[in-house]
C-alpha cells in the first residue's frame, strides 16, 4: 500500500493510481482495523429504492478484478442481488484520506459451491455462529435480540456446532467494471476513474473531483 502525507503526495500516473486503490482494497480484506475492512453495499430494493449497508470485505482478487463479501442468505439484500445484480461499494480510508468505489456484477454462492466452500473453511467460529441465528436478517421481533439462540448468546460454539450455519452461509462475489478513485489533499484533491471493457481492457481516466 502506497500512502504519503498529503503535502508530499506527488503527481501520480494513471498506473500507480489503480495500484494505489488494489492495494488499499487488499489491505482492508485482510486488516479488520484497515479503513477499507467495511465499505457501504448498494443495490437496488425490490421497490426500487436505493438499499445502502456496511458489509464487511472478505476478500480482494487483484487477478480476477473481484471482491468477496459474505451474507445470510435470508438477509433482504440477497433477494434484492438477485433480481438484480447490478451493485455498488464504497471505501474510505481517513488515514489516507482516499475514497475508492466500484461498480460491478454480483454473483451468490452458497451449500455446495465450491467458492461457498471455502470461504466457509476459512470463516472462524465466531464468524460462523452470526449464521446461527434463528431469526433472519431484518425479522420483527418484539423485544431487542441478537436472533441467536440462548444458549450462544457471548459464547463461542464448537466447529461442530457451526456446521449447520453453512445453511444460510452465502458469499457474494462482485466483479469489478468501475472503479473511481478520489484522493482528498488541502493542495487540492485528485480523482480518476477506470472502466474495463469486453476485452477486460482498463481505460482510466483523470476527473475533476
Amino acid at each position: 500500500m502506497i500512502s504519503q502525507p498529503d503535502d508530499q503526495l506527488a503527481e501520480p500516473e494513471l498506473d500507480a493510481v489503480l495500484e494505489r486503490a488494489w492495494g488499499l482494497l487488499e489491505s482492508g480484506a485482510s486488516d479488520r482495523r484497515h479503513g477499507f475492512h467495511t465499505p457501504a453495499l448498494a443495490t437496488v430494493g425490490l421497490d426500487g429504492i436505493p438499499q445502502v449497508r456496511t458489509v464487511v470485505l472478505r476478500a480482494a482478487d487483484r487477478a480476477n478484478r473481484s471482491l468477496r463479501i459474505h451474507t445470510d442468505r435470508r438477509a433482504p439484500k440477497v433477494r434484492e442481488m438477485e433480481a438484480e445484480d447490478r451493485v455498488s461499494l464504497a471505501f474510505y480510508a481517513p488515514t489516507e484520506k482516499t475514497q475508492v468505489r466500484v461498480s460491478g456484477l454480483a454473483t451468490l454462492h452458497a451449500g455446495n459451491d465450491p467458492l461457498a466452500l471455502e470461504a466457509w473453511s476459512m470463516t472462524s467460529r465466531f464468524g460462523r455462529r452470526c449464521y446461527l441465528a434463528s431469526l433472519g436478517p431484518g425479522t420483527p421481533a418484539s423485544a431487542p435480540t441478537s436472533g441467536l439462540p440462548p444458549v450462544l448468546e457471548g459464547q463461542e460454539p464448537s466447529w461442530e456446532a457451526t456446521q449447520v450455519g453453512l445453511n444460510q452461509f452465502t458469499a457474494v462475489r462482485v466483479r469489478i467494471s468501475m472503479l473511481d478513485w478520489l484522493h482528498l489533499a488541502h493542495t487540492g484533491h485528485r480523482r480518476a476513474r477506470f472502466r474495463w471493457d469486453e476485452n477486460e481492457t482498463p481505460t482510466g481516466v483523470w476527473c475533476a473531483p
